[in-house]
């Protein structure tokens, strides 16, 4: 834990270097690793972490650059979030529909989801590099 917090203020000054500002509370800590080991770390310790006069307790899942992110590294509930979202739009859609002729209806869902779908396959080729990244990296 020691190393962690060394590492978070050696982030810190490096970004007050560069006129920048770490935001506490915008920090949160999430353990990687198999959920057996994650579930045996923090059942066997308290781990949270303190920067300044906030203190980050452990999290669930963390969204980072858009992507949520759970212990295990799955996509599952990223997936699910992106899925619960495209719903959503598509019932927004089913409001206006009588206001639209087809083919704009049909134009606008068809851009609407491959947006969507577009962000999801360029997160996932990003994930795969970085877990192709850091299985050469070891």
């Amino acid at each position: 834990m020691t190393a962690l917090k060394q590492c978070i203020f050696a982030i810190s000054h490096w970004m007050s270097a560069n006129r920048l500002k770490l935001d506490a509370d915008k920090t949160e800590l999430m353990w990687a690793g198999t959920k057996h080991t994650v579930a045996s770390l923090v059942h066997d310790h308290e781990l949270t972490l303190t920067i300044g006069s906030y203190t980050a307790a452990v999290a669930d899942a963390v969204r980072v650059l858009g992507v949520l992110f759970t212990p295990d590294l799955a996509l599952e509930k990223h997936a699910t979030s992106v899925s619960a979202r495209c719903f959503f739009q598509l019932r927004q859609l089913r409001r206006v529909r009588r206001f639209l002729d087809r083919d704009s209806a049909t134009i606008h869902c068809v851009r609407h989801q491959s947006h969507r779908l577009r962000q999801l396959t360029v997160r996932r080729r990003a994930e795969n590099l970085d877990r192709t990244a850091v299985g050469h990296g070891s």
